[in-house]
């Protein structure tokens, strides 16, 4: 655990870590837990990611955004995240899949491996619609955030900023998928069933799950309702091995 957390000794944990370079998405983890699972992270980069000599280029990477969006109307996650890791290895950004730790309760994070972006993914809930949504969250936090220097992040220490940056990072995925505008008009008309959803979805060139994941999130409709639409892991452990 000492080397994983490259500490000498354990009372080192809260100066080593109380100020880390990564903007992270969690809901209520333990953060001892968080942090090691980042750790565990960083030790798959290159098992998981072929090294990268490209250098990142955020304007490169803005104009042919698009271009993920494609990836991600494959309702297979375990072929649409492979070929998403290809994409960001391509444009200079390390992926990686880890089942998040008891207690964590992670669902990703974005920092640097050596002279690159990483972002780094739990697929908590293990549904393709929450796993892409946090994909784009970092991302948008990568677009947003990166300061090209040393540290990566600003990381900042007043909470309301900070919620505040997650506010954008939500947003900036939720934008990517779904037009507002489009979508706006979509919940007022109030027709909203499983045709509908398919309909609005094929317009948007989206997976159907992603815009009942939306749906559910704005309280639209129940957390109960149209999660047939929605496309599972039903095997992480194996879509690891997959992912290596």
């Amino acid at each position: 655990m000492l080397s994983l957390l490259q500490i000498s000794d354990f009372a080192m944990f809260e100066n080593t870590y109380s100020n880390l370079a990564v903007l992270f998405k969690e809901d209520g983890g333990e953060f001892e837990s968080i942090v090691v699972w980042l750790s565990l992270c960083r030790e798959s980069v290159e098992v998981q990611n072929k090294i990268i000599e490209t250098s990142y280029d955020s304007k490169l990477i803005k104009e042919n955004l698009h271009e993920l969006k494609e990836i991600a109307e494959n309702g297979d996650g375990n072929s649409s995240l492979e070929n998403a890791r290809k994409w960001l290895n391509k444009y200079g950004i390390y992926l990686v899949i880890h089942d998040a730790l008891r207690n964590s309760k992670i669902r990703g994070a974005v920092t640097r491996y050596k002279n690159n972006p990483a972002i780094y993914l739990s697929l908590r809930f293990k549904t393709h619609d929450h796993a892409w949504f946090a994909l784009m969250h970092e991302i948008g936090h990568l677009l947003i955030d990166y300061n090209g220097k040393d540290p990566f992040l600003t990381c900042v220490d007043d909470e309301a900023t900070r919620e505040e940056n997650e506010e954008e990072a939500d947003k900036f995925a939720q934008n990517f998928f779904i037009n507002s505008a489009d979508y706006n008009r979509y919940i007022k008309d109030g027709q909203i069933s499983i045709d509908s959803v398919l309909r609005f979805a094929f317009s948007q060139k989206v997976h159907p799950g992603i815009v009942v994941a939306r749906l559910q999130h704005d309280r639209i409709i129940s957390f109960s309702k149209f999660n047939t639409l929605k496309s599972r892991f039903t095997d992480l452990k194996e879509f690891q091995k997959v992912f290596i």
